[in-house]
């Protein structure tokens, strides 16, 4: 479904609708001391393991949402699931999870053409 740059795209646009949203991270300055730099929020996606399933099933990442005070991992939640029904190396159904594990969002390519067909909120 999604060319590797398109899933790394909406992933990008995705965590940063997220950290606009609802959570604020501090900016550092050029005179920023170390109690100010260990308060500092970033955060990374991190691509799981890819489980390779045979046919019929499809192949299985997880997409892992790491949240760090500083240098030190504060939590760790997954954030999508990913599934490439076709075994062409390419992600043909992603879910979007709240922190709780509860589906926020689907997302489709049935036709397997690299194109997002439909996205449904819930």
């Amino acid at each position: 479904m999604f060319t590797s740059d398109k899933i790394l795209w909406h992933l990008v646009f995705v965590a940063i609708a997220f950290l606009s949203v609802g959570i604020s991270s501090c900016v550092s300055s050029s005179g920023e001391d170390e109690e100010a730099a260990a308060l500092r929020s970033s955060y990374t996606l991190e691509l799981g393991a890819v489980v390779k399933n045979q046919p019929p099933l499809p192949h299985y990442t997880p997409i892992w949402l790491n949240w760090y005070q500083g240098s030190v991992l504060q939590s760790r939640i997954l954030k999508y699931q990913a599934w490439d029904v076709n075994h062409d190396g390419r992600i043909d159904y992603l879910v979007e999870l709240s922190d709780r594990g509860q589906v926020v969002s689907e997302t489709f390519d049935f036709d397997m053409d690299g194109q997002i067909d439909i996205t449904k909120t819930r």
